[in-house]
């Protein structure tokens, strides 16, 4: 949408052509008022219709009537400035000659013009300004959550980080090594997977050394009771 500038508007000031009574004939620059399918066609016309439309919803939006009036004023300059300069021509009667209506009835007539259609543009308006709020709201949820995305991305990168930075590796086991481990060892120990431990160890040496040089108890007392009865003997 474009935007009057105020400053640049008062910068040239608004000296109002006067009205005249000299027949003209009308150019392509002129803008002829009156209604009718050739007047429509008419080029300045058209010039003048792309410029009231270019400004309008300028002029609706527009909150106070100096804006309105300077508004209004700028279209006419427009018109004025073109080359050659362009006027607003009535027609005196049907079949009269064209008249130059000044600058006061200019800005009037493009007043008006500027308020045609008025809801209609407004409603535009307001429908292009819910859907341009929509869409803003879309891209901002869509923000906000490729932001949490990449935040969550982020956590879980650094956590693997830290958790790659200070965890352990587990030691390799050789293939011989974990059938040995996972054989069951019969010979002394029963079932027992692996080795026992070493204090272990050195019980069972003990104790099978001690078994063998004195036997058990009932081989000692049998003993006794042999060594007595060769004794009672010998007597």
């Amino acid at each position: 949408m474009m935007s009057l500038n105020l400053s640049e508007a008062d910068a040239e000031p608004f000296v109002p052509v006067p009205a005249s009574d000299t027949p003209c004939t009308p150019t392509d620059s002129d803008v002829l008022c009156g209604r009718g399918g050739g007047i429509n066609t008419h080029p300045g016309n058209e010039t003048y219709r792309h410029y009231v439309e270019r400004r309008k919803r300028i002029y609706l939006t527009a909150r106070f009537k100096r804006e309105k009036r300077l508004i209004a004023e700028t279209i006419v300059k427009e018109i004025r400035n073109q080359n050659p300069p362009g006027r607003f021509l009535l027609r005196d009667g049907k079949d009269g000659p064209w008249l130059d209506i000044g600058d006061i009835k200019a800005r009037d007539k493009t007043s008006q013009a500027l308020r045609e259609n008025a809801p209609k543009v407004r409603k535009q308006m307001e429908a292009e300004n819910a859907a341009r709020k929509e869409e803003e709201r879309k891209l901002g949820e869509l923000a906000h959550r490729d932001s949490d995305d990449a935040n969550r991305n982020a956590q879980a990168k650094a956590i693997a980080d830290r958790e790659g930075a200070h965890g352990t590796q587990p030691a390799p086991v050789h293939a011989a090594q974990g059938q040995q481990q996972h054989q069951p060892h019969e010979q002394g120990w029963g079932y027992h997977y692996g080795p026992p431990p070493p204090r272990l160890m050195g019980q069972y040496s003990s104790s099978a050394s001690s078994g063998n040089s004195n036997g058990s108890p009932q081989q000692q007392q049998q003993q006794q009771q042999q060594q007595q009865q060769q004794k009672r003997r010998q007597l």
